[in-house]
């Protein structure tokens, strides 16, 4: 997650410990560039385990790299295309609890299940029903925002990690759910007081210096203050070149990821 100002020492996170983490802050602090360095660091850690459901509400500029790679389960870039790929993530959800259900097992490490699946969400924002302009955008966004909250309660068990990003934190942009249920954030510099709590709890977000990347990383028991790492074009190109695939072998891949599969024994680390 970063470097710290005052031990010089690396913090990381360890989804297996805290399984969902909430990003805010101000454009232009370092929100999307920690979103591209923690999914680069998750497909370098274990690529063949590492699945992702992403939605770019920032018309696709910052996530559009990883389209066509075999971990992304499914993309989106509009409304219409968050609510498609929260819903497949939804039903993968509810299939692996069934599997669970049906070997006996509380969760996936007690069943030996390595895979692990990510929701990432940049620009969260843009899914707050209470800017809707329609009554049918309304209710889209909404059930965007129901789907994000179960995913928050039931997923850590089965597997399941959110990592949301907004640079509006305010109000209930974050649903309620999503922010009781992530013991882990990460908050750049915001203009307030007010915005600071939205994603903290407390302020202090609002007082870091004008210093690209330099953040507040919370989790319940600790608060510290990190330079988060920078990650460029090169860096993500080089990691994932190797997992690039057309969009028809995506699409059988795609097919044959969500058919049952046997008994996996392994564990499963991604710090």
């Amino acid at each position: 997650m970063g470097l710290t100002r005052d031990k010089n020492t690396f913090k990381y996170l360890d989804f297996e410990k805290i399984p969902h983490l909430i990003i805010g802050g101000a454009t232009r602090y370092g929100k999307s560039n920690i979103i591209n360095a923690l999914i680069n660091s998750l497909i370098s850690s274990k690529p063949e385990y590492a699945h992702f459901y992403m939605i770019d509400l920032k018309g696709g500029v910052e996530l559009c790299d990883y389209e066509n790679i075999k971990q992304t389960e499914s993309i989106a870039y509009e409304p219409e295309e968050a609510l498609e790929t929260l819903q497949a993530a939804y039903v993968k959800m509810r299939e692996l609890q069934r599997q669970l259900r049906l070997k006996g097992k509380k969760n996936v490490q007690q069943a030996g299940i390595m895979d692990r699946y990510f929701i990432v969400i940049d620009e969260v924002g843009e899914l707050n029903p209470n800017e809707a302009v329609t009554k049918e955008e309304k209710a889209l966004k909404t059930e965007c925002q129901t789907i994000m909250s179960q995913i928050a309660r039931l997923g850590a068990g089965l597997g399941f990690r959110l990592i949301v990003a907004t640079q509006y934190p305010v109000g209930d942009v974050i649903p309620r759910q999503v922010k009781q249920n992530a013991d882990a954030k990460l908050c750049f510099r915001v203009q307030s007081a007010v915005a600071s709590r939205v994603v903290l709890d407390e302020i202090g977000a609002e007082l870091l210096p004008q210093i690209k990347g330099r953040a507040i990383f919370q989790t319940a028991d600790k608060r510290e203050i990190v330079q988060t790492p920078l990650i460029t074009a090169d860096i993500i190109e080089s990691t994932i070149e190797k997992y690039i695939v057309d969009k028809e072998e995506k699409r059988v891949e795609h097919k044959a990821s969500n058919e049952p599969s046997g008994e996996n024994i392994a564990t499963f680390e991604i710090l």
